[in-house]
């Protein structure tokens, strides 16, 4: 007698694990997806808003290069009394642009100008400590770094201009650092 083995054919569908297993995959890859654009999302504000900050710095520093040399200090500095053109007529040190100013900003403003200055005289002095700014350094070419006063005779002026914002991140900061030649 003969036996007549049938073959068992494979089932042609997919068990209800191996969906699950592969939906978790799918669901893991989307996750993977979102978190990564997302990511690239914040990263794209946080360039456009360094690069708003950047374009304000660089605008400031066209400002401070329309005035003639000698009157940048006076015009730009936190002092209003020493005006070129008279007490308060002048822009000073804090300036504002189309963002919104970081927690630590008192003033409401988002940028300043900063020199070395002595605060609260108004004071140029070439013994200020400030590494960014290069400082002490001799700023009328005397060849000594003094104590004085020179608001009227510098023949180099050191600035920074500092541009600090609420961005989307939490409080952002973009520093110009520079130094102008009166001729």
């Amino acid at each position: 007698m003969s036996e007549v083995r049938r073959r068992r054919e494979p089932d042609s569908g997919f068990t209800l694990l191996e969906v699950l297993i592969a939906g978790a995959f799918l669901a893991l890859a989307a996750c993977g997806m979102s978190a990564v654009l997302a990511g690239s999302m914040s990263m794209n504000a946080v360039n456009k808003e360094t690069a708003q900050a950047r374009t304000a710095a660089q605008r400031m520093l066209e400002e401070l290069q329309n005035v003639p040399t000698g009157d940048i200090f006076a015009t730009f500095n936190s002092i209003p009394g020493d005006d070129p053109l008279g007490p308060a007529t002048a822009p000073g040190s804090m300036f504002s642009i189309h963002m919104k100013p970081a927690a630590v900003q008192v003033s409401g403003m988002t940028g300043r100008v900063v020199f070395p200055e002595l605060l609260p005289s108004g004071e140029l002095r070439e013994d200020t400590v400030d590494a960014s700014l290069g400082m002490p350094r001799d700023l009328n070419g005397d060849g000594v770094i003094d104590s004085s006063d020179h608001a009227k005779d510098y023949l180099l002026l050191p600035v920074r201009i500092e541009v600090e914002w609420r961005g989307l991140t939490g409080d952002r900061s973009y520093a110009l650092h520079t130094v102008l030649l009166n001729k």
